[in-house]
């Protein structure tokens, strides 16, 4: 099992949606734009795991209705089936549950 990221696009842009002061990133209008904010999250938390790009017209994101974040578990002995994908719990606000992402690592391991 291996773990990756996609990122896409900003959930809390500042020309868009603006949550709070401490991350002020602007919405992605190019490619360099991404990777720079990228880079910027990769450095911040420190990320040891491979980072990958969504495109610039956010390809990957509207496929797999990513946004903000997901998690997801491929089966390579499937052909990369899907056999997981997080949906957001809404309790008032939406957040994701990292318990379920651990049952459901839990459970393909079994």
């Amino acid at each position: 099992m291996f773990f990756l990221t996609i990122y896409i696009k900003e959930a809390h842009a500042v020309d868009e949606w603006k949550l709070g002061n401490r991350i002020c990133i602007k919405q992605h209008k190019t490619i360099e734009e991404r990777k720079s904010a990228a880079l910027q999250m990769i450095n911040d938390l420190k990320l040891e795991i491979p980072t990958f790009l969504d495109t610039i017209d956010n390809s990957f994101e509207e496929l797999f209705c990513i946004w903000p974040e997901r998690y997801i578990i491929l089966d390579p002995k499937k052909g990369n089936e899907i056999v997981f994908i997080s949906a957001p719990e809404t309790v008032g606000v939406t957040v994701h549950q990292p318990y379920h992402l651990e049952e459901a690592i839990k459970n393909y391991l079994q």
